[in-house]
């Protein structure tokens, strides 16, 4: 009988006589006091500590390994095979395969395959679980199925086109009589008082006013009254422009009311008046610089239809920007008819222009 080594007892010192004793003793054998419990409360003890035999490890055997790794590679295939049908469904028609995008066979990663009886528990675990997959070839589809499919996708597209266009009409025409309806007790009356602004003699005002009126209602009335106070109100300056006796007050004026105008009305009639008074009263900014009364010859700083400054000599009978003719020059001044304005009795106005100052009416 072999003799086998005794495992030696851990010991701990006696608190009282310091003598060694075992570490699990609860009363000293030599001075026969109660040591109680050990001090380390935290400390572990091991089954070897206790006197028991070590733990054993368990090996998987090879057959068991190669068994999973077949499964779980069957599974990865089978994941594969399903991700590639799915993307072949989404590029057909109805979710329809090509008969040339058929599903590409299982492959395997280079695993041994599985006996007979690993074989039968892969088959067991499969019906367990109920995730199996069954590699069949889907069912080919014929073309007369694809063609009745398309042709009920053709008439319905086209059923759906003739409804939009047959009922445009009829849903604009609702949804308009909505809007009105809804927004008729948020309208806001407002009292057109354009016509007695005009009588008491505020043209510009009356146009203001009209223009105004039809912001808050569009009526025929009110469209009919900016289109009068609009007429009058052309005529008023195209008067201040063409009075017989010239005055830079009247120009003045009509440049300040059409300037005010022009921000309330934005109709072509206002904008062309605007122009027109912009380009009447640049004509009538010329000055005379110098005059030759031997020579008569008299030398004007006029404004070009560019609105650009340049300088012009004239004589007797002569013309400045192809309306005013020098009817007479004198030693003190030069006398002008302007051609494009006649007053009543086919006779020109007539304007005196004398050197660095304005021209004034004759």
């Amino acid at each position: 009988m072999t003799d086998q080594p005794v495992e030696q007892e851990a010991l701990r010192p006696c608190p009282i006589c310091r003598t060694p004793i075992s570490i699990l003793a609860v009363r000293c054998r030599h001075c026969g006091a109660e040591v109680g419990r050990p001090r380390k409360e935290a400390e572990k003890l091991t089954v070897k500590d206790l006197g028991g035999d070590p733990e054993s490890t368990y090996t998987i055997s090879g057959n068991v390994m190669e068994a999973l790794e077949s499964f779980r590679a069957e599974e990865l295939t089978k994941q594969e095979t399903e991700r590639r049908q799915k993307e072949a469904a989404k590029s057909t028609w109805f979710g329809q395969r090509h008969p040339d995008q058929e599903v590409e066979p299982a492959q395997h990663d280079g695993l041994p395959e599985l006996d007979a009886v690993h074989r039968e528990l892969a088959l067991v675990d499969e019906k367990t679980d109920g995730t199996a997959a069954v590699h069949a070839k889907p069912k080919a589809k014929g073309p007369s199925s694809d063609f009745s499919r398309k042709l009920f996708l053709l008439a319905a597209t086209i059923a759906g086109l003739v409804l939009i266009y047959m009922g445009t009409d009829f849903t604009w025409a609702k949804i308009k009589d909505y809007l009105e309806s809804r927004n008729a007790g948020d309208k806001v009356v407002y009292v057109n008082k354009a016509r007695d602004f005009y009588a008491r003699g505020d043209v510009l005002g009356a146009l203001i006013e009209a223009n105004e009126a039809l912001k808050y209602n569009k009526t025929d009335e009110n469209y009919e009254i900016a289109k009068e106070m609009r007429a009058c109100f052309v005529q008023e300056v195209t008067g201040l422009l063409t009075k017989e006796q010239y005055d830079p007050q009247d120009h003045q004026r009509a440049s300040e009311m059409v300037s005010r105008a022009v921000k309330s009305d934005s109709d072509a009639s206002i904008r062309d008046l605007h122009d027109k008074v912009r380009a009447e009263v640049a004509a009538y900014k010329m000055v005379c610089a110098a005059i030759d009364f031997p020579g008569k010859q008299a030398t004007f700083k006029v404004f070009d239809r560019a609105l650009n400054m340049t300088e012009q000599k004239v004589g007797e009978n002569g013309r400045l920007n192809d309306r005013f003719v020098v009817t007479a020059i004198t030693q003190y001044d030069v006398r002008l008819k302007d051609e494009r304005i006649v007053s009543g009795g086919n006779r020109f106005r007539n304007i005196v222009a004398r050197v660095g100052t304005p021209l004034t009416g004759q």
